[in-house]
């Protein structure tokens, strides 16, 4: 296949992920998103962690307010959301500047973040099942679940899941075994509790690929042999 037709229907796919979901952003989304969105916002525009909450009275009478706050040291209160919630969306703020609060910057990263995803998993089916298959496939994924509603909505840690999950599959499937590391790392980085994830691709990937050294093993072995 030309390398313009192998990439022109990913890119193409990418572009309309990526608009369907700016263009369905939340601009008032929930409490959960709009805390790590304030706290992007806050490190784009002063560099410090620990924003003032004194400037986020949303968040004054949530019913589960200590669920999304918490104590610094030094007795300050910073918001508690997942560290790449928060980290992914600063680069959004800081070239989107906006003299009031706004979820926007957040919601488009978590759009382009989710567009990403859906281009992976295509990838990662079109080698097995043929690019027709593996594209309605991704379609599915890309508006017929969650992906769209939620993980593309905002900047939840869904966002960063999904596309570390995914990127992690991809990167097995290629044996790209730093990818497989990095995306996993993306994963912990949106929700701890995706180690277990992790953890499970790892022990798979133990059983079923011989390990370096037992590949050197049976390389010296044949070497020694007559004629080899």
């Amino acid at each position: 296949m030309a390398p313009m037709s192998r990439w022109g229907l990913p890119a193409a796919l990418f572009l309309v992920c990526a608009c369907v979901y700016g263009l369905t952003v939340s601009t008032n989304p929930s409490p959960d998103a709009f805390t790590a969105d304030f706290a992007a916002r806050h490190i784009a525009r002063t560099g410090d962690p620990v924003p003032d909450i004194a400037d986020f009275p949303l968040l004054d009478d949530n019913i589960i307010r200590e669920t999304r706050i918490v104590s610094t040291a030094d007795g300050r209160e910073a918001v508690g959301r997942a560290p790449g919630v928060i980290a992914f969306s600063v680069p959004a703020y800081v070239l989107l500047p906006s003299a009031t609060i706004s979820a926007a910057p957040g919601g488009l990263t978590a759009a382009l973040l989710s567009a990403l995803a859906v281009v992976l998993f295509f990838l990662l089916l079109r080698d097995r099942t043929g690019s027709r298959t593996a594209l309605i496939a991704a379609l599915l994924l890309a508006f017929a679940t969650p992906v769209w509603s939620v993980a593309a909505d905002a900047m939840w840690p869904h966002t960063l899941t999904t596309l570390g999950i995914i990127g992690m599959a991809w990167a097995a499937d290629r044996r790209r075994w730093w990818l497989v590391g990095l995306f996993g790392g993306l994963a912990l980085w949106g929700r701890l509790h995706a180690a277990i994830i992790c953890a499970v691709l790892g022990v798979g990937v133990a059983l079923v690929q011989p390990s370096y050294g037992d590949r050197a093993a049976r390389r010296n072995h044949l070497g020694a042999l007559p004629g080899c």
